[in-house]
């Protein structure tokens, strides 16, 4: 069993033809922890209720697109400080 999902949510649509069609959205993704006994669902979008007031999430294993490498996703790194000298005070008006 994989250890990463993505959490997708789907809409309904009908195209040009009238033919009722699915479209996929990818709004998080869902872990397994290091312990291997839970999960965590992380969004980061909400998903929208259909008409009937219900939400609907879809877990699949993310696809590896040919030539690309999988970014595995860490704490946001802060952003780097720049030293006074470096800092340019002087305003354009």
């Amino acid at each position: 069993m994989a250890n990463r999902y993505d959490a997708l949510t789907v809409s309904k649509y009908v195209d040009r033809n009238g033919d009722e069609k699915s479209f996929f959205t990818k709004i998080g993704t869902m872990f397994q922890s290091k312990n291997g006994d839970t999960y965590s669902l992380e969004l980061i979008a909400l998903p929208i209720p259909d008409k009937e007031g219900k939400v609907r999430l879809f877990l699949k294993q993310p696809e590896q697109r040919e030539g690309a490498q999988q970014v595995s996703r860490s704490a946001p790194r802060p952003a780097a400080r720049s030293t006074a000298e470096e800092i340019d005070d002087s305003l354009p008006f």
